[in-house]
């Protein structure tokens, strides 16, 4: 699975030598500058020499290692307002549909969930081809990996059926569409909608009744995308506070109109979050009360499925821009 190049930090073994090393070079500076104390210039120029090389040598590892801090400490804030100050003080939950057995219905329908969905046409999750979706697992995995680096913290597995209505206190990063309960559940929180699950024929394959999404009245079309790609979705949500003096929650929706657009979403949330925290900035929105859908383009296809070989197209996502300009829709949940 390729992840982003990672800048890895300095060991602290390493990290104490340099400060001990740039430590003694500055003793000696300010031990030098009352020279009078010397009356040997010969040891007064081995002295300085000693000290300036253990200020180079220690500052030239150090500034590095200063400067990838100062970022580091920036690139976190950013993170803590985006994702909510829940991340670091809980482990996220992340959230999957509930797929079970059903035995009176293993002849017709394989894909029995927790979420109820429409009975007629019988929809399928398009792209899921196991019981539990590897694409789900993979944008798991990307999610949980930046959240570890960036708070320090564990991310928890839950099912939609365990997660109660109106979560607690927790940074919550929800997996797929219209299978999912929590989907439901959020789309719920809105008037008018953030966004809608629709249920539709795919627009890709014959005789395939799955789920899809809309934002403001129509579904998102994509004329200008070549053959190949789709769309996904990335919901940041502000959920009703509980209560005036607490900080605001954050919860996340990463889903796709086919299995390989949710691990794109959860690519996009985990590596190119940034981009989100920018629109907010540029659209002059407030991370603490608005809510915010964002439609994404990324490339379907997931190889040849004759030879059942899979690859990775999940760092091609990309905001899908009409004419121009993101293709977002901005609320507010109700009684904010």
């Amino acid at each position: 699975m390729r992840l982003p190049d990672h800048q890895a930090s300095m060991s602290k073994p390493k990290l104490y030598l340099f400060l001990a090393l740039l430590g003694a070079g500055l003793a000696l500076l300010i031990t030098l500058i009352r020279k009078d104390v010397f009356t040997d210039d010969r040891l007064l120029g081995t002295l300085t020499g000693i000290m300036t090389t253990l200020i180079i040598i220690s500052a030239t590892e150090l500034i590095p290692e200063l400067a990838r801090w100062i970022g580091n400490f920036s690139r976190r804030g950013k993170f803590r307002a985006l994702f909510g100050e829940y991340s670091f003080r809980e482990d996220a939950r992340l959230v999957f549909p509930y797929r079970f057995i059903d035995k009176n219905k293993v002849s017709e329908d394989p894909f029995s969930t927790f979420q109820k969905v429409p009975s007629e046409n019988r929809p399928v999750p398009e792209g899921v081809v196991n019981w539990l979706a590897f694409q789900d697992i993979r944008a798991a995995v990307y999610v949980s990996n930046t959240l570890g680096e960036m708070t320090g913290r564990k991310a928890v597995a839950l099912h939609d059926k365990d997660v109660v209505a109106d979560p607690k206190n927790y940074c919550v990063i929800s997996f797929g569409l219209g299978f999912t309960a929590f989907t439901h559940y959020v789309e719920g929180l809105f008037n008018p909608r953030l966004f809608k699950v629709e249920w539709e024929n795919s627009p890709k394959q014959q005789n395939v009744f799955t789920d899809s999404f809309s934002i403001g009245n129509a579904i998102p079309s994509i004329p200008e995308i070549p053959k190949g790609d789709d769309i996904a979705m990335v919901a940041r949500i502000i959920p009703p506070k509980q209560s005036q003096r607490e900080a605001p929650r954050v919860w996340f929706i990463c889903a796709g109109r086919t299995a390989p657009g949710t691990a794109a979403a959860g690519y996009f949330l985990a590596y190119r979050w940034d981009q989100i925290h920018k629109l907010y900035q540029k659209q002059g929105k407030d991370l603490a009360s608005d809510s915010v859908v964002i439609v994404l383009r990324h490339r379907e296809n997931q190889g040849d499925r004759s030879i059942d070989i899979a690859y990775e197209y999940d760092d091609s996502v990309k905001i899908l821009e009409i004419n121009g300009s993101p293709l977002v829709n901005w609320g507010k949940t109700h009684g904010d």
